[in-house]
């Protein structure tokens, strides 16, 4: 586990502890980033941050939005700051995963449909000291 992962995993296990309800039944289970998805809680769509809420009583785990969330756990200023912090490095890490992706999805098409040049820059790159 790189050392980016290794924070990656901490900055979720504080979220976790600092997301309970007062009376203790609702816990933040996960965080994960799936776009276009839905708030179990108001119904709004398309949401990319998925909040996964477990209650202890039912054992139900619903979906909240990045909103919703702060709502059901009732966030005071100063635990809304921290997770506010905690959503813009989740938000910065997402994105550089999906610009990751959009390159190699760019790169592939690209040797699809130049399969001759892709050839000829492999094999000068294999020559070239």
């Amino acid at each position: 586990m790189s050392r980016g992962d290794s924070y990656h995993v901490r900055v979720q296990l504080s979220t976790a502890e600092m997301a309970l309800t007062t009376d203790g039944r609702l816990t933040l289970e996960a965080i994960t980033y799936e776009p276009n998805g839905q708030c179990e809680f108001c119904g709004h769509r398309p949401i990319s941050y998925h909040y996964w809420i477990r209650d202890s009583e039912s054992n139900v785990v619903k979906v909240a939005g990045s909103e919703c969330v702060k709502t059901v756990f009732a966030l005071d200023s100063d635990r809304r700051r921290l997770f506010e912090s905690v959503l813009r490095i989740l938000n910065h890490r997402v994105g550089r995963k999906i610009e990751e992706v959009r390159r190699l999805q760019k790169a592939e098409k690209w040797k699809q449909e130049m399969p001759d040049v892709y050839r000829y820059l492999k094999e000068r790159q294999s020559l070239t000291p």
